[in-house]
């Protein structure tokens, strides 16, 4: 980086005045600064595991306390905003104010975790977003018409609170010491809950950052008896920055059913060592474990003609899913007759298998669709194709529906539906004068249809 290069360059009383410069007009760098250097010349007795947990019950009482208090049967209908103009059912409008009260209750504790973590006091901030999870987690009420589930629904609206302390991390000077009193307090708090320790594993990857801390780390965890199933993808950040290679990968190993993120580091460890027989078998494993996430990244790393069955399995899994038609062209030339008419029976999207029958020059089966299926939403886009192909035929099919639709159906959105219908006739080779004679029947209907004409004009066929 260029501006390391700078650093050893620069003599030490330019570095010294740049710094006191930045510490003058920056205050969140100041507050970091002041916060790390205090606590590194005296004693902080407010940084301690017990200071820490002390801290944890009192911010966490209170704000339970603010939680349980709000009133999610007798709602204060007179200050009510409603979120849109549109019709709001009674039991969306509840949600909404109950929504409001939670937010405004959890305000408070995200202003100052923020500010915590600004100011370099990233253990009192961390340890006040576990004491609002806790909050959110034993808040109770007896009646509630507001949520299904509490829990999730206040742990939803903290959310945000939680995504944007992470992206403060980023610009923040860590200080390990006061980091593993934080971790000693909060696996000491859970202890005999570890499922809740879950919650804080993208918290908790950030605050490791070197070996040393990595190391200690792992000591607390073994010393609360916590085990690294409850830390995947913490765990194997430790194992990484303890450059212990071995200890690593049996732990990618035994974990990469729990964390997607673990099995593409597992399958990228192979492919970088050249270990084509070890990922190819965790590879088959996570393409069943995880449907549709890592396919692209097993195709790409598949040999087609050394591993011909797997990559047509995962290649045709992604042309479903995907709805990929540049997919389904390679696909094409792997399949059978017999596993082509396999596959076209699992696809549930008309106009999907449309144009791979499009792609096969099969238009006999796109019109049969077209037959098969007259009231379909996506009629027009399954026809679309065969137009030049079948010009009588959809010119039946499309002059049917006019008809119908106009004998039975009024209102904007049928009126919408025949001008689209109208404007495909128009695409028809040869029939042009007839659908300029359906325009015009359908523009002078009687009884006349006002509606219907102003459609058309829009469409430019008035």
């Amino acid at each position: 980086m260029y501006w390391k290069s700078l650093m050893e360059i620069l003599p030490t009383e330019d570095k010294v005045l740049f710094l006191e410069e930045l510490l003058e007009k920056n205050e969140p760098v100041r507050s970091q600064f002041v916060s790390r250097f205090k606590r590194e010349t005296s004693e902080d007795p407010f940084l301690t595991k017990d200071s820490l947990l002390s801290y944890f019950e009192q911010e966490k009482a209170g704000i339970l306390r603010e939680l349980e208090s709000l009133d999610f049967v007798d709602f204060d209908w007179e200050n009510y905003i409603p979120r849109h103009s549109g019709y709001i059912p009674d039991y969306e409008a509840c949600t909404h104010l109950g929504e409001d009260m939670v937010e405004q209750v959890l305000s408070g504790p995200r202003e100052e975790i923020l500010d915590f973590v600004r100011q370099g006091k990233v253990a009192e901030g961390a340890i006040l977003l576990a004491a609002v999870y806790q909050a959110c987690t034993e808040a109770y009420y007896e009646e509630n018409y507001a949520f299904d589930d509490t829990e999730d629904e206040f742990l939803s609206l903290f959310h945000p609170t939680y995504e944007a302390m992470l992206e403060e991390l980023k610009s923040v000077i860590l200080n390990d010491t006061q980091n593993l009193v934080f971790f000693d307090a909060l696996l000491c708090q859970y202890t005999g809950f570890e499922k809740d320790l879950k919650y804080f594993e993208p918290l908790l990857k950030p605050l490791v950052q070197n070996g040393k801390i990595a190391g200690e780390v792992l000591e607390l965890l073994a010393k609360h008896q916590i085990g690294e199933e409850n830390f995947p993808q913490l765990v194997l950040r430790i194992y990484e920055l303890m450059d212990n290679r071995e200890l690593w990968l049996a732990h990618a190993r035994r974990s990469f059913g729990q964390e997607k993120e673990l099995a593409e580091k597992l399958m990228a460890h192979y492919l970088e060592k050249g270990d084509r027989a070890n990922f190819l078998t965790t590879a088959e494993e996570v393409f069943t474990i995880y449907p549709h996430t890592l396919d692209q990244y097993i195709l790409e790393n598949l040999d087609i003609n050394q591993q011909r069955d797997f990559y047509k399995k995962v290649l045709r899994r992604i042309t479903e899913s995907g709805r990929e038609l540049t997919a389904y062209k390679t696909l094409k030339e792997l399949l059978s007759p017999q596993e082509k008419e396999l596959f076209y029976t699992g696809i549930r999207d008309k106009v999907f298998l449309a144009r791979i029958f499009e792609v096969e020059n099969r238009y006999d089966r796109i019109l049969q669709m077209v037959y098969n299926n007259p009231d379909s939403w996506d009629l027009n886009e399954m026809i679309l194709p065969i137009l030049p192909v079948y010009p009588t035929e959809c010119f039946g099919v499309l002059e049917n529906k006019i008809s119908k639709s106009l004998a039975n159906e009024r209102g904007r959105s049928a009126y919408t539906r025949i001008v689209g219908w109208i404007t495909l006739l128009g695409k028809i080779p040869g029939k042009s004068e007839k659908a300029k004679d359906i325009i015009t029947k359908t523009y002078h209907h009687k009884p006349n249809l006002p509606a219907l004409r102003d459609e058309m004009r829009k469409a430019g066929l008035g």
